[in-house]
Order: structure tokens, then sequence, then C-alpha cells
């Protein structure tokens, strides 16, 4: 019970109730890009010591870049990336519209082509800019793999076509329409008729 009494009277002689209370708030400290006279060039932010690297950093090796991993990447990328990026990357996502403060950029311009797949990764792993990270979302395998799918998408959205395949030339020279509603409705009801009448008729006879 003295104790307790002592608290109290601490915390009202210091003006500031329990509830108030936040060192973290309270105690002396520089901000960053502050100056300061204790060190020579009077800035507060120091980098790194010497043969150190800052705890957060992640120094996940990239892995070898397979037909899996890219599988892979493209299933995340779908999954995590495509409502601000788009399907293709080119910043028209299902949310973009939305973002008026600064549109998604496109993943195909020439300042993203020539970053370096480790500046991608470190992107997704510490955000950058109105991005946020998605080390939550994915771990360290999965950035990488969303790494090489961006490569893979960017080289597919700039390939000649005089670099395509025959059969990617054909594909594109003769596009197949997807079925409408109408005609698979059409089909179906065609071939109920077709196999429903006839046992029908067998049996008549």
């Amino acid at each position: 019970m003295r104790h307790l009494i002592g608290l109290a009277l601490l915390t009202g002689a210091c003006g500031l109730s329990t509830g108030d209370i936040d060192p973290m708030e309270q105690q002396s400290k520089l901000q960053a890009y502050a100056s300061t006279r204790h060190f020579e060039d009077e800035s507060a932010m120091r980098a790194t010591v010497e043969g150190t690297v800052p705890r957060e950093r992640d120094l996940s090796p990239a892995p070898k870049v397979s037909t899996e991993l890219v599988e892979l990447g493209h299933e995340k990328f779908n999954q995590i990336c495509t409502p601000c990026h788009g399907l293709i990357g080119d910043g028209k996502g299902s949310v973009a519209h939305k973002m008026s403060l600064r549109q998604p950029p496109s993943l195909h311009d020439a300042r993203r082509r020539g970053l370096s797949s480790e500046w991608i990764y470190r992107v997704i792993t510490e955000g950058f800019g109105m991005m946020p990270r998605f080390t939550t979302q994915l771990d360290a395998h999965d950035r990488w793999a969303v790494v090489a799918y961006v490569r893979a998408l960017q080289h597919s959205q700039d390939v000649a076509y005089d670099q395509l395949s025959p059969e990617l030339k054909d594909r594109l020279d003769h596009p197949v329409s997807p079925p409408t509603d109408h005609d698979g409705a059409h089909g179906e009801h065609g071939g109920h008729e077709e196999h429903g009448a006839a046992p029908k008729h067998e049996g008549h006879e």
C-alpha cells in the first residue's frame, strides 16, 4: 500500500497521470535528418558500422530461376500485386482508379525495366513510396519468385513479332474467340434434344 501511495505522489509531483507516461515519446532524442554537435559531420543520422548490416536487412540469396519459380511468382503476383499493378503489370489494377494521390506505376516503362532484380526484391521487402512492405504475405522465396515473374512479364510485353515462335505467330494471326453464353446454351440444348428424343422414339417403335 505504501508503494502505491508513493507512486501516486511521484506522478502527481511530476504533473502526470499514470495514463500519460510514455517514456519513448518524452525522452530526449535526435530526430531523423536533425543536426547535432556530437559528430563531426553534424548529422544525427549515422552510417552503418563497417562490416555490419542492419538487423532488418534481408540477406536471402536469389534462387536459380526455373519454370517452377516463375509459375510460383505468377500465382503470387496474381494474388498480391494485380489489384494495383494489373494482370500484365501496366498499373491498371482493379483499385488503381481509386488511388488519386498517386497511380501505381507501370512495370514496363524504361525506368522499371532498368531496375536490378535485387532492387525490386528490396522494394517488395521494405516497401517504397505508397507501396507497403509485403513480408507478411510473401516469404523470402515467394518474393524472389515474384521478381522472376516480373522479369518474365516485362519480357513478354516487349517481344518483337519476328522473335515469336511459329506457334505463337499463328495464335496471334488466328485468334480463337471464346464461346459465348448463347453458344454454350444452344449447344447444350441441341445435345439434349438429340440424345433425349432418340430413346423416346425407339421406345414407341
